[in-house]
C-alpha cells in the first residue's frame, strides 16, 4: 500500500537574491513499512524536500502533488497540517540536543507530544512515555523519563526522539540524517531501532543521508538528489552497489574502504548555484562524460532492466559505460618510525573527588593509557562516545592536565610546565576540530582567524602576517583573495580548510584531528582527507586521528588503538588489526559497521546493548 505519493513536485524559494529553485520535477512513491533513502551532497535539495512534505515552507512556491494517504497536503490548511504533523507524519532531526526543550524532561515533552493530539490524562500519558522508552531500549525507563536532556548521551538522545515520534503511531516518519557523527555501534542500534518500528508498526521510513554505505545496507529504494534534481531512483541495491547515473558512481568512488590505496577520487568542482535555472543537466559541470547535448537540453529518464531510473542522456549504466575511478598513488614518504614525537604513559585522569561536602572517590575517565606516535606517522583512535578518545586528545594538546601519568612532546616531558614554556610547546601541537563552524568565529574574517596564531604569539605583523595568511590558504586549497570573508561565505568543506590552514600557522610537528570529517559529505571529506595526506608528505607532520568511522580511519592510520571505558583494549597495525582483531570489542566495532564483517578469528560482532550512560 502507497503511503506517500510526491508527483512532479517544484519548490520555489524567494530569496533577497532571487528563487532558490530548491527542487525540480521531483516524483517518487512510499509504501507501507517500506525505508526509502534519499542521498546527495548538501545543498542537493534533501532536506528541504522533506520540509514540504511536514508543511514547514509556508513563503514557498510549490507546484506539483504530495499524496498522503490519497490526501494532497498541498491543499490542506495549517491548521489541517499541524493536525496531521505528529499525530500521522513524525520527523527526526539531525541533531537531537536543539530538537529537545532542555529546560523539560523529555518525560513532559514527549507526554505533551501524545496529549497535544489525543485526549488521555496526564497520567497515562506518562504510562505511555514509559513505555515508549522501554521500547527504544532506553534502560530503567520509569526513572529516566523524569531526567534532563542533558542527562543522556547522543546515541540515547536520538532514542527519545524516535520514542517521541512512535509515540502516536504514526504512518510516515522522516529520519533526516539521524545517524550523523554518532558511533558505528550507536548507529546500528538506531538503524535496528527503525527496522523493528517499521516491522512491528507498518510504519513508512523516509531516511535522509550523506552515507551512502548505510543506506546501500538498509534501503528498499533510493533516490539520489543533486541541485534540487531526481538524478537516480530505484531498488537501493541497484542505485547503490551498480548505479545508473555519473553523479551517484562519483558518490561511491569518494568513500573510502579497504580496497581503497592512495589519493582518494573526489568530485571536482562545485554545486551549482540554485539561484540560476538550470538549462540543460544540472551535473554537466562535474560530470566525467559530459557531452555537448548535456549543456543545453535536459536529459532524458532512462530505465534500465535492474528498475532504476537515470536523469542522464548516457544510454548505458554509468557502472558500465565509465572507467572506474583509480586511485592518484602517493608520493614516496618514508617516515622515521624511530623518532617518537608523542609518549603517553600510564595517563590517569579523575573528575571530582574528595571534599568538604562530597564524599566521593570521583569519576576515572581514563584508567592507564600509554601510546607512542612516531614522526611522520598517523596514529588512528577508535572507540564508542564516552571511551576517553578526546580527553586523552586534549590531555596531549595540553588543554586538561592529567591526574597521574606522564606526556612527552619531542622528548619533553608537558607535565608541571611553566607559563613560557607551556607557550612554546603549544607552538608544536595543534589541534582541528570536528565541528568548522562551531571552531570559527562567525563575526570575525576568515584572515584574522587564521591570523590568530601569529597575534596570539606574536610571530608576525601587519604585511607579514597577511601574506603569511594568504600563503596558508593557498596551502590548503583556499582562494587567497576571500581573506576578508565571514566563515558563513564559506562551503562546510571549505571551513574544515580554514580550521586546517590555522592549525598550520606555527608550523606544529603534531596535529590533532578530532572527527575533522564526519559532518561532512563524502564527496567533501575524500578531498579534506587527501589534502590532510599531502599536508603529512608535505611536511613531514605527525597526526593523532579521532573518528567513529572505521573506513576513514583504516584510510588515513597507519597504526589504531582501540579504546574502551577509558582503556586501551587493544592496538596494532591497521591492516592487521581490520584483518584478526584480538578483542571481542573490536570485533563488535567491525561487526556494526559492515553488516557483512565476518572475523575468522571469532563471531562475528553482536549489537551492542544501550548503554546506561548518566549524567551530563
Amino acid at each position: 500500500m502507497t503511503v506517500l505519493s510526491v508527483r512532479n513536485l517544484n519548490i520555489d524559494i524567494p530569496t533577497g537574491d532571487g528563487d532558490v529553485h530548491a527542487a525540480r520535477d521531483v516524483s517518487f512513491e512510499v509504501g507501507a513499512q517500506e525505508l526509502f533513502g534519499i542521498a546527495g551532497e548538501s545543498g542537493s535539495g534533501k532536506s528541504v524536500l522533506s520540509q514540504a512534505i511536514m508543511g514547514l515552507l509556508p513563503s514557498a512556491r510549490i507546484r506539483g502533488e504530495i499524496l498522503f494517504e490519497g490526501r494532497d497536503l498541498l491543499k490542506l490548511s495549517p491548521r489541517q497540517m499541524q493536525h496531521l504533523r505528529g499525530d500521522r507524519i513524525a520527523m527526526i532531526s539531525q541533531d537531537p540536543l536543539s530538537s529537545l526543550h532542555p529546560f523539560y524532561t523529555i518525560g513532559q515533552q514527549i507526554i505533551e507530544a501524545i496529549r497535544t493530539h489525543r485526549k488521555v490524562s496526564s497520567r497515562d500519558a506518562l504510562a505511555e512515555a514509559i513505555d515508549v522508552l522501554g521500547r527504544v531500549g532506553i534502560y530503567e525507563p520509569d526513572k529516566r523519563v523524569h531526567d534532563y536532556p542533558h542527562q543522556f548521551s547522543g546515541g540515547q538522545r536520538q532514542r527519545v526522539m524516535i520514542a517521541m515520534a512512535i509515540a502516536l503511531r504514526p504512518a510516515l516518519l522522516i529520519a533526516d540524517e539521524p545517524t550523523t557523527a554518532l558511533d558505528v555501534t550507536v548507529q546500528a542500534q538506531i538503524i535496528a531501532l527503525l527496522n523493528e518500528m517499521r516491522r512491528e508498526l507498518g510504519t513508512a521510513i523516509i531516511m535522509v543521508t550523506h552515507d551512502l554505505e548505510l543506506l546501500s545496507s538498509v534501503a528498499d529504494h533510493a533516490m539520489v538528489m543533486y541541485a534540487g534534481n531526481r538524478m537516480e531512483f530505484g531498488p537501493g541495491d541497484a542505485v547503490l552497489k551498480a548505479p545508473s547515473h555519473p553523479y551517484t558512481l562519483g558518490l561511491l568512488q569518494s568513500s573510502p574502504n579497504q580496497e581503497t590505496k592512495g589519493a582518494l577520487h573526489s568530485i571536482a568542482g562545485q554545486p551549482p548555484s540554485l539561484l540560476i535555472e538550470q538549462k540543460g543537466c544540472a551535473f554537466a559541470d562535474r560530470c566525467p562524460a559530459v557531452m555537448d547535448v548535456c549543456r543545453n537540453q535536459r536529459p532524458p529518464i532512462r530505465q534500465f532492466e535492474d528498475g532504476t531510473h537515470s536523469l542522464c542522456w548516457l544510454e548505458e549504466k554509468a557502472s558500465k559505460a565509465l572507467t572506474p575511478a583509480q586511485a592518484t598513488p602517493e608520493q614516496t614518504y618514508t617516515p622515521d618510525t624511530s623518532d617518537i614525537v608523542v609518549s603517553a604513559s600510564d595517563v590517569r585522569l579523575t573528575y571530582g573527588g574528595r571534599s568538604l561536602f562530597l564524599r566521593s572517590s570521583g569519576v576515572e575517565v581514563l584508567k592507564g593509557v600509554s601510546l607512542e606516535l612516531a614522526r611522520g606517522t598517523t596514529l588512528g583512535i577508535v572507540g564508542e562516545s564516552g571511551c576517553g578518545k578526546s580527553t586523552l586528545a586534549r590531555i596531549i594538546a595540553g588543554l586538561l592536565p592529567p591526574s597521574a601519568g606522564d606526556v612527552a612532546i619531542e622528548g619533553k616531558s608537558i607535565i608541571d610546565l611553566d607559563r613560557a614554556e607551556w607557550v612554546e610547546t603549544r607552538k608544536r601541537v595543534q589541534m582541528v576540530f570536528q565541528d568548522p563552524f562551531g571552531s570559527l568565529n562567525p563575526k570575525r574574517r576568515v584572515g584574522s582567524i587564521i591570523g590568530d596564531p601569529f597575534r596570539i604569539q606574536n610571530v608576525a605583523k601587519g604585511d607579514d602576517r597577511r601574506n603569511r595568511v594568504r600563503e596558508l590558504m593557498e596551502l590548503v586549497g583556499l582562494n587567497p583573495e576571500h581573506y576578508n570573508r565571514f566563515p558563513s561565505e564559506f562551503s562546510g568543506g571549505q571551513r574544515q580548510r580554514i580550521g586546517i590552514a590555522r592549525a598550520l600557522a606555527l608550523n606544529p610537528s603534531i596535529i590533532i584531528f578530532d572527527e575533522p570529517v564526519s559532518a561532512l559529505d563524502v564527496s567533501i571529506q575524500a578531498q579534506i582527507l587527501n589534502l590532510i595526506a599531502k599536508l603529512q608528505r608535505d611536511l613531514g607532520l605527525s597526526y593523532l586521528f579521532i573518528s567513529h568511522d572505521l573506513a576513514v580511519v583504516r584510510h588515513v592510520s597507519a597504526q589504531i588503538i582501540v579504546m574502551k571505558d577509558g582503556q586501551v583494549v587493544e592496538r596494532g597495525a591497521t591492516q592487521e588489526l581490520y584483518n584478526d582483531p584480538q578483542h571481542p570489542y573490536t570485533r563488535e566495532l567491525l561487526a556494526a559497521a559492515d553488516p557483512n564483517y565476518r572475523n575468522v578469528g571469532g563471531a562475528p560482532g553482536s549489537m551492542i546493548s544501550e548503554g546506561t550512560v548518566h549524567g551530563a
